[in-house]
C-alpha cells in the first residue's frame, strides 16, 4: 500500500521502572499503531519563497518518474533534468515540463519528450520546489 504501518507498546512505566505517579500505583499499557506515508520518514522542504535540490549524476532505467511529494497547502514542484555537466537537456527543461501539483506517493513528471531514451544516461534532476514537501522520487517502467 502507500502507508507504513509501525506497531508499539506504550506505558505509564519509564526507563527506570518508575510508574507515572499520577498513576497511584497502576501500571497502564497499551498498543498503538503509528501511521506514516510510504518513504515519508523525512522530506525536503521548500516554504512560499521556494528552494531546489539538484541531485549527483545518476543513471536510471525505466520510462517513467514519479515522485513521492506533497504539494497541498498550493504548492508545485518543476523537474528539469541536466546533463552531467548541469546543463538543461533539450526537451526536460523547467519550461517544458508539466508542473507537479497535489499529494501522492506516485505523482508522474511529465515533458513533452521521452524520457526514456535518457536511459541509461548520465543525468542530474534539479527540483525546482514551492510549497512542497519531497519525500522521494523513482524510475519506473
Amino acid at each position: 500500500g502507500d502507508e507504513l504501518w509501525i506497531y508499539y507498546r506504550g506505558s505509564n512505566q519509564d526507563h527506570d521502572n518508575i510508574i507515572d505517579p499520577a498513576a497511584n500505583g497502576k501500571l497502564m499499557t497499551g498498543i498503538g499503531r503509528a501511521v506514516l506515508r510510504l518513504d515519508g520518514f523525512v522530506s525536503a522542504d521548500a516554504d512560499h519563497t521556494g528552494g531546489q535540490i539538484t541531485t549527483p549524476p545518476l543513471t536510471f532505467q525505466g520510462k517513467h518518474l514519479e515522485l513521492n511529494v506533497d504539494t497541498s497547502g498550493g504548492g508545485s514542484v518543476f523537474v528539469e533534468l541536466l546533463d552531467q555537466d548541469g546543463q538543461p537537456i533539450a526537451g526536460f527543461s523547467r519550461h517544458e515540463t508539466v508542473p507537479v501539483n497535489g499529494n501522492s506517493v506516485r505523482m508522474p513528471v511529465h515533458w513533452n519528450s521521452d524520457i526514456s531514451q535518457l536511459a541509461g544516461k548520465l543525468i542530474r534532476i534539479r527540483f525546482l520546489m514551492r510549497e512542497c514537501k519531497l519525500y522521494a522520487f523513482q524510475f519506473v517502467n
